[in-house]
């Protein structure tokens, strides 16, 4: 294995480790963020790319650094025979990497390995100490003839039941094994931590910053986080959010919006040990492989910069494509009005490719879904989709109310419902039907002016029970109409849920001479810009 030196002072270690491996001169003010990649894990693998990295047992604070070339792999054991394993220890340090008089947990692993035996070093959570679990028998006497062979160079050994349940990290030269009790759950177990220049690689991605091995809350999995300064951060959110392709004042809004977004939420998932995933729920990170040029400029350009309204954080909240029209929070979400986050135009988006869209559904499938999500949300389902009525709409004009008729009952439901329920990029969304209640018609008023209808607005729905078709005859024209619609098509604009910035509006506007100061300004009426780093 070779001689590897222990650095015991821990904070000088740390101290060295944070200059060199953020030497892009990010504030030591800025508190780094931790980002949930692989939340609710089994097994998964970590590895690094170059250099070499720490090793860091957290309960302890034990650090030990260890050559490039390593894969560690993590897993959840579950040991689910009872077996008698052979204990040596304790041993009141981790002492991975022993050099001459110094004793540890290693050392006894070492000492084991000549004698032909693999063992394990099994750390708990209550006392800072540590011991070596080896082998598994299935009965005491053959764990006792085994403790005989090893008394003369462990004396302390000791036959105990096998620990069944805990988290395991493998590495090339040894096995840390965590167990778990019953009420006594286990944070953050361990951190893998590049030094210089090195890069952690989690499922084909590389990522900057330290990687934390935490225990879920349920203890039934591991969540891996990524910890890394809120810049750095950035850097892999920024590109993810907005195509590096636009020009660099619409990523400076992005940039800004963004780490606005991350301070403000800081901690959303807490109970669990991060502060953000890494997913559209919170922002959509991918790490140092999503880092691009001008994206990285932009978030250098705007160091420190965030949006605050009345000197707090501002709800930074944005969007691809608002349709030519951002909605107000409250027609959205419900709850108060944010005097901020109000509806306004956005007229210079039409070039993006969501700014109009068009969706067609069968009678069946529309029914077979909506029926779904009444029942996964606890609600009795309607039967076979008759008719679907917008009650309500907001600023833009989003769906904020609408009611669905079935053949069995009717419900009313929120646009969101209906966005959920058939996958639609938004609420601004018209239905068609090509026959039914739903069914738009033309009708000429008292003024001889032709207006659009739909069939169950202008005939009492009662009227229709029972009918197969209906026709409508005019002076000139006879119109069959089937009331067992076959075909709905919805057209719609906009993706995402129109609040806040809109990122496509934003790449418009910066084309038509608009500087970021001014984009957010409209986008986030009464806010300001602040420097607070």
């Amino acid at each position: 294995m070779g001689t590897r030196r222990i650095y015991k002072n821990i904070a000088l270690i740390s101290i060295i480790f944070f200059l060199i491996i953020f030497p892009q001169g990010v504030s030591s003010s800025t508190q780094p963020i931790k980002i949930g990649l692989a939340v609710s894990q089994l097994e998964n693998i970590l590895s690094i790319n170059q250099g070499i990295y720490f090793l860091e047992i957290s309960m302890t604070g034990e650090m030990a650094a260890f050559n490039d070339g390593s894969s560690i792999p993590i897993r959840i054991s579950n040991r689910n025979e009872s077996t008698y394993s052979i204990m040596i220890g304790a041993f009141p340090r981790l002492g991975l990497y022993p050099y001459e008089g110094e004793e540890g947990a290693l050392k006894a692993l070492i000492k084991l390995k000549e004698l032909g035996f693999q063992g394990t070093i099994v750390a708990f959570n209550l006392i800072p100490g540590y011991v070596i679990e080896v082998g598994r028998f299935n009965d005491l006497l053959e764990a006792e003839l085994f403790r005989l062979r090893i008394a003369q160079y462990f004396p302390e050994a000791t036959i105990l039941p096998t620990l069944r349940k805990g988290l395991t990290i493998t590495h090339p030269d040894f096995e840390i094994f965590f167990p778990t009790f019953e009420n006594q759950p286990l944070q953050n177990l361990a951190s893998l931590k590049p030094f210089g220049s090195g890069l952690i690689s989690l499922n084909k991605k590389l990522y900057r910053g330290a990687m934390n091995i935490v225990w879920s809350s349920n203890q039934e999995n591991f969540h891996l986080i990524n910890e890394l300064p809120i810049e750095e951060y950035l850097l892999g959110v920024v590109p993810s959010e907005m195509p590096d392709s636009f020009l660099i004042e619409a990523l400076k809004t992005q940039a800004i919006t963004a780490r606005t977004y991350a301070l403000k939420n800081r901690g959303r998932f807490a109970k669990e040990g991060y502060d953000l995933c890494d997913t559209s729920l919170s922002q959509v990170y991918g790490g140092f492989s999503a880092e691009k040029p001008n994206s990285t400029q932009a978030v250098k350009d705007t160091f420190g910069i965030v949006l605050s309204y009345q000197n707090q954080l501002a709800n930074t909240f944005y969007h691809s494509t608002s349709g030519g029209k951002t909605e107000k929070i409250e027609n959205v979400w419900g709850g108060s009005p944010i005097p901020y986050l109000v509806s306004v135009e956005s007229p210079y988006e039409t070039m993006s490719p969501h700014y109009e869209w068009v969706r067609t559904f069968s009678s069946s499938e529309t029914s077979s879904k909506i029926n779904r999500l009444l029942s996964d949300r606890g609600l009795k389902a309607i039967g076979n989709v008759v008719n679907i009525q917008v009650l309500t709409r907001g600023a833009s004009p989003r769906i904020i109310t609408a009611r669905i008729t079935g053949d069995k009952d009717n419900v009313e439901v929120s646009g969101g419902f209906l966005k959920s329920a058939l996958g639609l990029r938004e609420t601004w969304a018209y239905f068609e039907f090509d026959g039914g209640p739903g069914k738009i018609v033309n009708i000429i008023g008292k003024d001889n002016i032709i207006y659009e209808r739909i069939l169950g607005e202008v005939l009492n729905n009662t009227l229709l029970t029972g009918l197969n078709s209906i026709t409508l005859r005019g002076k000139e024209i006879e119109t069959r109409i089937s009331l067992n619609w076959q075909i709905m098509t919805v057209k719609g604009r906009g993706w995402g849920h129109g609040v806040g910035m809109s990122q496509w509006g934003a790449y418009g506007m910066s084309q038509a001479g608009w500087n970021y100061e001014k984009i957010l300004g409209h986008f986030y009426p009464g806010t300001f810009l602040n420097k607070i780093y």
